[in-house]
């Protein structure tokens, strides 16, 4: 059985670690940004964070996008099924929301890190 000591000890390990991440993904220093595609084409690139929302108009219609400090998301499409507004929000590098029909893609980009040396 867990006592209440415990509990906080495992508590606060996870808050060490969080914490960690969070420093460590800040530290980093690479600028985000944000890329959507419509076709195979680029619309739009926007560096991240702003508090935006705009249209772009996808294979099938307008797309309406969102961008609120460092988080994106499609407010609305004129797709049927709507499963891209239904995804919600991204942000972290590398996720990305597509919708088929519009054949849009929004994800999230950075900046490539340099190498600080090689190995052989």
């Amino acid at each position: 059985m867990l006592t209440k000591s415990d509990i906080s000890l495992v508590l606060s390990v996870i808050a060490v670690i969080v914490g960690c991440y969070f420093l460590y993904d800040l530290s980093r220093g690479v600028e985000k940004f944000v890329v959507v595609e419509i076709d195979g084409r680029i619309e739009k690139k926007i560096d991240l964070p702003k508090n935006l929302i705009f249209d772009v108009n996808g294979v099938n219609g307008p797309i309406k996008i969102e961008i609120s400090g460092r988080k994106v998301r499609m407010l609305d499409s004129s797709c049927p099924n709507k499963i891209c507004v239904k995804s919600g929000w991204i942000n972290k590098r590398g996720e990305s929301i597509i919708c088929l029909p519009n054949r849009a893609i929004v994800k999230i980009l950075g900046e490539e890190e340099e190498l600080d040396g090689t190995t052989r």
